[in-house]
């Protein structure tokens, strides 16, 4: 019997593309847990409220569409983690791999705190806990769109500008749910139908931030090809 002597030139490198699904794949375990908790949460939908109904609606949404986004970009992939301070560009991976998971748990958060949607939640209709979660969650993708255009490029790869269409579209959303946040406190909402408008509003605005990102991403590619 022969042994191959061992030797770290002959050890075989870690693959990239093994690191960056092992990243998505970790971020979309996290997906799958939110989802499991709103299918929990739906079985009790007959018993709750409207102002409940419409917040598991909120949470379901923006749980859905952020997941849709996600696959969707081609900014997804983190590269390798670094944790090396002394090239701070190196640490977007680091700082983006968190940007997503950070938004995941907002999203748990969104379903877990549904009026009458788990045992022992509180039933009385409340508009802080979702308007809060859609504000920190909007300001958590223009922290993310930062990081997406500040990571390092590939080589030959050159940097757009940072103030693009798909990038002001965040600010934009984020300025609008932060109206909602302001109208909300001022009128301060205590029914539950005008709790629910609060929720529908939230809604509208999750789904026409990830209709209008989709439209500036097929005009830039469709511009790009002709």
């Amino acid at each position: 019997m022969t042994y191959q002597a061992f030797s770290p030139e002959a050890s075989p490198s870690p693959n990239k593309d093994d690191a960056q699904a092992a990243d998505i794949n970790f971020v979309d375990i996290l997906f799958a847990l939110v989802v499991g908790e709103a299918l929990d949460a739906l079985t009790r939908a007959g018993t709750m409220t409207a102002a409940g109904r419409s917040h598991l609606a909120f949470a379901g949404l923006l749980t859905l569409m952020s997941w849709i986004g996600y696959h969707n970009s081609p900014h997804r992939y983190i590269g390798q983690i670094s944790f090396d301070l002394r090239a701070p560009r190196q640490l977007t991976a680091l700082a983006k791999f968190l940007t997503d998971v950070g938004l995941v748990v907002l999203y748990w958060l969104a379903v877990r705190t549904t009026e009458g949607g788990f045992t022992g939640s509180p039933t009385h209709p409340s508009w802080r806990s979702s308007v809060l979660l859609a504000l920190l969650s909007f300001g958590l993708y223009v922290v993310w769109d930062y990081l997406a255009w500040a990571a390092p490029r590939q080589q030959g790869k050159s940097r757009q500008k940072y103030r693009t269409r798909r990038r002001k579209t965040s600010w934009w959303f984020t300025a609008f749910v932060l109206l909602v946040a302001v109208v909300a406190w001022l009128a301060k909402p205590d029914t539950d139908w005008s709790v629910t408008a609060v929720n529908v509003a939230l809604c509208v605005l999750v789904v026409a931030y990830r209709f209008t990102k989709d439209m500036w991403t097929d005009r830039v590619q469709a511009a790009a090809t002709t």
